[in-house]
């Protein structure tokens, strides 16, 4: 894991913190890390159905105990952002 976040750190780019209970195969020590160096987080409901988007709560816990702030997760940049760190 510490290469996969090293690497996403120095190419730019983002890691998923998938909320779905059955998945969560990032925990908050990986969400720190990352942020620490750098790289952005993808926070996902991995939702297959609207009942499931409640799911969501995990994902923000998992990136809260991992110290990810705003500027760190993709999911509150703005659409002119999203698309420059994109390109």
């Amino acid at each position: 894991m510490q290469r996969v976040i090293e690497s996403a750190a120095a190419n730019d780019k983002a890691l998923e913190c998938n909320a779905s209970p059955f998945r969560m195969d990032i925990d908050d020590m990986y969400i720190r890390q990352a942020v620490k160096r750098g790289a952005k987080v993808a926070l996902g409901s991995d939702a297959h159905s609207p009942e499931e988007l409640g799911w969501m709560r995990y994902g923000v816990g998992i990136c809260r105990r991992g110290w990810a702030t705003s500027d760190a997760l993709l999911n509150c940049m703005g659409r002119e952002e999203i698309l420059d760190w994109a390109s």
